[in-house]
């Protein structure tokens, strides 16, 4: 169920359960850029965007909402009565695209409160994007900190839950060990709990 300007995508996939509100990386500089510079190191995560690939496919369909979304979430404070609303437990944020800037966070961070019986996660790369808003983040928000490079784990930023790191399956080092993402999110749900209620990180095979 979902009230407002922005509606919540059905999850699929391993989201299967799961709502999501979407944003495009075709609209976002900060994708295009860390997706596109192919001066960069090949181990970027950006340059083998599950998101480009997918908009540019199967879902080509879904791009034009996504770009509006990002619109409506970067551009200004959404009011209260458009905020949507969501009757599932677990719902995320930008399962396509990326944070755009700090009126986008802030928006995410309002739908977290007008929905306080939905815990949300989101996953990100921009932990400083976050730090210079410093605003207070809901309780039941919990924010992930994904790698930018691939057999890589990252430091955890603060206020970040966990980390999320993606390895290849012929990794020649023991990141293989530890891997522990593979199977549908709404079984597991370790992304939407606390640190001190599962303080595993999160590794995962690329796709």
């Amino acid at each position: 169920m979902t009230k407002g300007v922005l509606k919540f995508s059905r999850g699929s996939g391993k989201m299967e359960g799961i709502p999501s509100i979407n944003t495009s990386p075709f609209q976002n500089e900060f994708c295009m850029r860390m997706s596109g510079d192919y001066k960069m190191s090949a181990d970027i995560i950006c340059r083998q965007c599950y998101s480009i690939k997918m908009l540019s496919s199967c879902r080509k369909n879904a791009e034009p909402l996504f770009a509006e979304y990002g619109r409506i979430l970067s551009r200004g404070i959404i009011k209260d009565h458009d905020l949507p609303r969501t009757n599932h437990l677990y719902a995320r944020f930008s399962s396509h695209g990326e944070l755009i800037n700090h009126c986008h966070y802030f928006n995410l961070t309002r739908i977290a409160v007008a929905n306080p019986d939905t815990t949300f996660c989101l996953f990100t790369k921009r932990s400083q994007l976050i730090a210079e808003l410093n605003i207070k983040k809901p309780e039941n928000l919990m924010l992930v900190y994904s790698a930018r490079r691939i057999n890589l784990e990252p430091s955890l930023p603060g206020g970040f839950e966990r980390t999320f790191t993606p390895i290849f399956k012929d990794s020649p080092f023991n990141l293989r060990d530890k891997v522990n993402c593979g199977g549908k999110c709404l079984d597991c749900l370790r992304c939407w709990r606390t640190r001190e209620e599962d303080g595993a990180d999160v590794i995962e095979y690329l796709k």
